[in-house]
């Protein structure tokens, strides 16, 4: 063969076999795209298989690398939503665990104070040296004051009480004469009032009940309320009630008017100054007017533990009538609590009040803590 012939012909056969190679090479990158492509695919939630794919097709132009490129885009942008969301429950998974067991923990916390106070409360009956009897009240917010009544019990705001027990009964002679034998206690036989002149102060003396046997169940009176505590703190670590504490247990949640209830005081319910009052005040040179036209059996005090029918739903007696009772409180205007003075609110009416909306729950008095009279006495809380 001619050798023009034979680099013809190795021309034309080596053109095809660079033009196939060229073809195979500018083919690849395109196969290259599809096979990650369908990997990434198959992995479906391999972030790294679509990062991949996006490598291998960016800039692979034909053969549908275009399309291959947006879908594994599109497939990282929702695989890294989807572990983003994961992240996001994750999270919010420990959080809330982290607020399960920090409530588990205050609960254990409050459930150990709980279980504390009740024996330290066993060991403080334990070591009483009287036995008193108290009433449960349950805590809760109810209306404090009165549209009503008088302008201190104004304006109506909103109270919180906690849960707090309260004497059934006013202390009475008997007890409060325990104190004073264990040196505890002021004997208390007499009036203090600067306002009375030396005979007024004889008079009314003579109705202080400690020292008299027929008076061993009437409430204690004539102590201030430096001896109401005294009598408290002794008697196993009590207290006076706070003025709170005292409207709440007389009016309760719903805000009665009087202790049992919205009927009036009468000679059933209160020991207030009906007919047999003024009847002692007449005999005594001096005219009262009356409650009521009833005769409730007592010209002055009456037993701790009498008229039932006047009792609180939780059954306790005489927050309204029999005495005036110290609190806790200072008298402060509402609801500021700024304290214009330095005198106690005192509670409930007693044996000579005439005017029912002093026997009120809502109704308040004060008076100067040293001051001793025979309509005032107290009782504990705790």
């Amino acid at each position: 063969m001619a050798p023009g012939r034979l680099l013809c012909r190795l021309g034309v056969t080596g053109s095809l076999v660079l033009g196939a190679l060229g073809t195979a090479s500018a083919q690849e990158p395109v196969e290259v795209c599809t096979q990650a492509s369908k990997d990434s695919a198959d992995a479906k939630t391999d972030a790294s298989a679509a990062d991949a794919c996006i490598k291998r097709c960016e800039g692979v132009e034909g053969g549908g690398a275009a399309t291959r490129l947006k879908k594994c885009r599109d497939r990282l942008a929702a695989i890294r939503r989807d572990e983003a969301e994961r992240q996001r429950k994750a999270e919010a998974a420990a959080e809330a665990e982290r607020q399960r067991k920090a409530e588990a923990a205050a609960e254990a916390e409050r459930q150990r104070k709980a279980e504390a106070a009740a024996e330290a409360e066993r060991q403080r009956r334990r070591a009483s040296p009287i036995e008193l009897a108290y009433v449960t009240i349950p805590g809760g917010t109810f209306k404090m004051g009165s549209e009503k009544g008088d302008p201190d019990e104004k304006p109506v705001h909103d109270a919180r009480v906690e849960t707090f027990e309260l004497m059934k009964t006013e202390v009475s002679v008997a007890q409060y004469e325990e104190c004073v034998k264990a040196k505890e206690c002021t004997p208390r036989t007499t009036v203090h009032y600067a306002g009375y002149s030396a005979e007024d102060a004889a008079f009314w003396s003579k109705s202080c009940n400690s020292g008299r046997a027929d008076r061993a169940d009437h409430p204690m009176n004539c102590v201030a309320a430096t001896d109401a505590e005294a009598f408290c703190a002794w008697a196993g670590g009590a207290r006076l009630p706070t003025e709170t504490e005292w409207e709440f247990a007389a009016r309760g949640k719903e805000g009665r008017p009087y202790p049992w209830g919205p009927q009036p005081p009468d000679a059933t319910r209160v020991n207030a100054c009906g007919a047999e009052c003024v009847e002692w005040a007449a005999r005594n040179g001096k005219r009262w007017a009356k409650l009521h036209d009833g005769h409730d059996g007592w010209s002055t005090t009456a037993p701790v533990s009498s008229f039932p029918k006047g009792a609180t739903p939780e059954g306790v007696l005489h927050l309204s009538g029999n005495v005036w009772e110290w609190t806790a409180s200072s008298y402060c205007d509402y609801p500021s609590k700024k304290c214009a003075e330095a005198a106690r609110v005192i509670r409930g009416g007693c044996w000579f009040n005439s005017v029912a909306a002093w026997l009120r729950g809502a109704f308040r008095f004060r008076y100067s803590p040293s001051l001793r009279f025979v309509y005032l006495g107290f009782r504990c809380a705790r």
